[in-house]
């Protein structure tokens, strides 16, 4: 299996998918609650169940966006 560590979450659940893997994706945030836009890999994992857990988090990466 591909690492999609730091990658986009979009970009690296269809890398992932396009090999046959089946995504759990999970959200972690900060307790701040950050509005942001763009979602990042930050834990890949596989499951007992087979399936691929992806953590992710989303990042203010444009600072035009939000406040």
């Amino acid at each position: 299996m591909i690492s999609v560590l730091g990658l986009d979450l979009e970009e690296a659940s269809r890398l992932l998918r396009e090999q046959g893997y089946t995504l759990r994706l999970t959200q972690t945030r900060s307790r701040k609650g950050v509005e942001g836009n763009s979602a990042r890999v930050l834990r890949q994992r596989t499951l007992s169940s087979g399936e691929v857990e992806l953590v992710y988090s989303i990042f203010k990466t444009d600072y035009t966006y939000g406040g």
